[in-house]
């Protein structure tokens, strides 16, 4: 039996999330960023693309949020940003 996985362990065993949490552990000490973790990546990603205008269901299902209201909790921050925008570039 092949492994189908798309990346794999030294061991050619299908990468365990806690394997990949390793390597970007890895590649952010390596490239100088600090007081980072998986974590962090996954909230500015959720940011980003509600910013962006995705809707709450497409970012809910890509981060595997069961619950809605998960997801729910990036809005209030995201409201705080665009109102830094917004005074930040007023005339």
């Amino acid at each position: 039996m092949t492994n189908t996985a798309l990346f794999t362990n030294r061991f050619g065993k299908q990468l365990s999330p806690r394997g990949v949490e390793k390597i970007v552990n890895k590649y952010m000490l390596q490239s100088g960023i600090k007081d980072a973790s998986i974590q962090s990546l996954r909230h500015t990603f959720g940011i980003q693309h509600i910013i962006s205008g995705a809707k709450l269901k497409v970012i809910q299902e890509v981060m595997g949020h069961r619950d809605s209201r998960t997801t729910y909790l990036y809005y209030p921050l995201v409201k705080g940003t665009i109102a830094n925008e917004i005074q930040e570039h007023t005339l």
